[in-house]
């Protein structure tokens, strides 16, 4: 699989940065095309990366696989993930009613570069909530 993605990543990203540099005028943003080109040469490393420690240390990817399924693990995951969900929801609900306040004049209109880091932050803080919620509830018990 990691291989695979490499090779569909590496392809994007050219493909990406061809299609840049060829249209004059695109009527969105291309560098999108680029940009999913290195996600998914960062998701193929990730998984080249375990494969490798797997193949290594196959008794460590057992007892990893193990603890990946076990009830205090699982049930961690999923409390950090209500978590990162209600926070994600009430973001997203305030960036709603900024936008319902601001079509009839009672607060500014977000610009496209405001606009753009307030919905980046709709998606990395629930992922923090999240990474943080898992790693304080480990620690606790």
């Amino acid at each position: 699989t990691g291989k695979i993605l490499v090779i569909f990543g590496v392809l994007l990203t050219i493909a990406g940065i061809i299609v840049e540099r060829t249209i004059v005028a695109p009527n969105f943003n291309l560098q999108i095309i680029t940009g999913f080109g290195i996600l998914l040469i960062g998701i193929a490393v990730a998984n080249l990366v375990t494969y490798r420690i797997g193949s290594k240390d196959p008794i460590l990817m057992k007892r990893l696989a193990a603890e990946m399924q076990d009830e205090r693990t699982v049930d961690i995951k999923a409390r950090a993930g209500n978590r990162a969900f209600w926070v994600s929801t009430l973001l997203i609900y305030a960036l709603l009613m900024w936008s319902s306040f601001s079509a009839n004049g009672s607060l500014p209109r977000l610009s496209d570069d405001v606009l753009w880091f307030v919905l980046a932050g709709c998606v990395l803080i629930p992922f923090i909530v999240y990474i943080s919620s898992i790693v304080i509830e480990q620690n606790r018990r």
